[in-house]
């Protein structure tokens, strides 16, 4: 049986608890309202992927200066319909309309606004370019066909030799020194080029690395090469011309 004196004691312990519990914990809110809120608010990351934007070849990564940041992408991409990739500082959020992943139309300067935890907030100003079609040389091309006198001639499959040709093989590839590079179904060759105004090629100091070629099919290619002088670029495809000859590649 609870005597009136212990069950005194008891009311008197419970305040005691309930009492020192509120101050423990209005103790704690009051040193958490103290913590200094985080002010870091960059952008640290802004990529195109080819995962998200199944129109892109590669990923193409944005470059960072200061509160601009520049992507350049191919030559015939649909800037209006992209959607990027974006990481902030740690405890930061994008606090515009549109987030990470995200579609968005870059054919102008977007903006995007970075929220730090003290709700500063900073703007980033995203530009995204298109190559134009004289940029055929920040690309490998694929060869697909040889036209001449209006009579087209397919990449063949295999060599001479009976043997599956390569897919490394009829491959077009531009250097960064005003040279390029060519494989055909066995040999090689090289070549110079310059492209005064857009669309017009020139081409010297044509070379491969045998006399005679592999096959009637390389034969033409060989012949047709140092006659180009003008290209043409739509989409992927790849247009060189000259004189009776066309030459059609894709881009890689």
């Amino acid at each position: 049986m609870i005597t009136k004196q212990k069950f005194n004691c008891i009311k008197k312990l419970t305040f005691l608890v309930i009492l020192l519990s509120a101050m423990l914990f209005n103790g704690c809110k009051k040193k958490d309202s103290f913590l200094p809120k985080g002010t870091a608010k960059e952008i640290t990351r802004f990529d195109f992927t080819e995962t998200l934007n199944s129109a892109l070849d590669k990923n193409y990564v944005g470059v960072i200066n200061g509160l601009s940041i520049a992507v350049a992408v191919p030559y015939g991409t649909d800037v209006t319909k992209l959607k990027p990739t974006i990481e902030v500082s740690a405890g930061a959020t994008i606090s515009s309309s549109k987030k990470s992943e995200d579609e968005n139309d870059f054919s102008s300067t977007q903006t995007y606004t970075v929220k730090a935890q003290d709700n500063s907030t900073q703007d980033y100003k995203i530009t995204v370019t298109k190559a134009t079609a004289d940029d055929i040389t920040l690309y490998s091309w694929k060869l697909k066909s040889v036209t001449k006198d209006g009579v087209k001639s397919t990449t063949p499959t295999t060599d001479i030799n009976g043997s599956t040709i390569s897919i490394d093989r009829y491959k077009l590839v531009f250097g960064k020194n005003s040279s390029f590079t060519f494989s055909l179904s066995i040999n090689a060759g090289s070549a110079t080029y310059s492209i005064p105004v857009s669309e017009t090629i020139t081409i010297t100091g044509y070379g491969t690395t045998k006399i005679c070629c592999d096959s009637e099919f390389d034969i033409l290619f060989a012949q047709a090469f140092p006659k180009i002088s003008s290209y043409q670029v739509s989409a992927n495809i790849l247009t060189l011309k000259g004189g009776n000859y066309e030459m059609e590649f894709e881009k890689e």
